[in-house]
């Protein structure tokens, strides 16, 4: 069966943000003692923040394929159904939220680093 490119588009940039998604929380788990070591968890709330949009935009990731796969089959299906489109701008917004909160917290981070004197 021959898909519609933008059902291609769209399941491709999908796969993508989930993908994106899924090795930022990775990564940022693995160094985050590493890069703040001794700080409290009460202190690291915007980095715990940015790891749960993450998981969100995994999750509205995964039912925008859902609704993609749904679709696909339809000839009369349009690549801008509601149930697409929504899901899909939650995601992406979902995903820039979390990097914004990721950096937020870095930047933090690293400020307090600069404003504290070094042994």
């Amino acid at each position: 069966m021959d898909v519609h490119p933008s059902f291609e588009f769209a399941k491709e940039f999908t796969t993508q943000l989930i993908t994106l998604s899924t090795a930022v929380i990775g990564v940022s788990v693995t160094f985050a003692k590493d890069v703040s070591p001794g700080i409290t968890a009460k202190k690291r709330w915007l980095l715990y923040f940015s790891w749960i949009v993450f998981l969100l935009s995994i999750i509205a990731g995964i039912l925008t394929i859902g609704s993609l796969a749904r679709l696909v089959d339809d000839p009369n299906a349009s690549i801008m159904d509601g149930g697409i489109t929504n899901k899909s701008r939650l995601q992406f917004c979902l995903f820039l939220l979390g990097v914004l909160l990721l950096i937020i917290d870095g930047i933090r981070e690293f400020a307090k680093r600069g404003s504290t004197p070094h042994s």
